[in-house]
């Protein structure tokens, strides 16, 4: 771990988790609007937040984090909760 965090891949790795984030939210907000009430909302959610998830884990392995005791690890973990979050609107529809 870098205490001064002025490594790139830590910046790089920050960046893509949240990013992934934000694109998810994006769109399970999106699918929610142009859908409302339709069961179809609760599949594509969940094709997307597979899809959210498996990127993050693929950021994780490009990474090689080894324990969430890190920038770019910390960034990752907070990321998967967030999009395990953003999954649970579509469950109470």
């Amino acid at each position: 771990m870098n205490p001064h965090f002025d490594n790139r891949l830590d910046w790089i790795a920050l960046g893509g988790a949240f990013t992934v984030w934000t694109a998810h939210f994006m769109a399970a907000w999106s699918i929610g609007s142009i859908l409302p009430g339709r069961p179809i909302v609760l599949w594509l959610t969940l094709a997307i937040t597979i899809a959210a998830l498996a990127a993050l884990a693929g950021l994780w392995r490009w990474r090689r984090v080894r324990s969430p005791v890190s920038v770019a690890g910390l960034a990752i973990a907070l990321a998967a909760l967030g999009v395990l979050y953003d999954f649970l609107p579509a469950l109470m529809a």
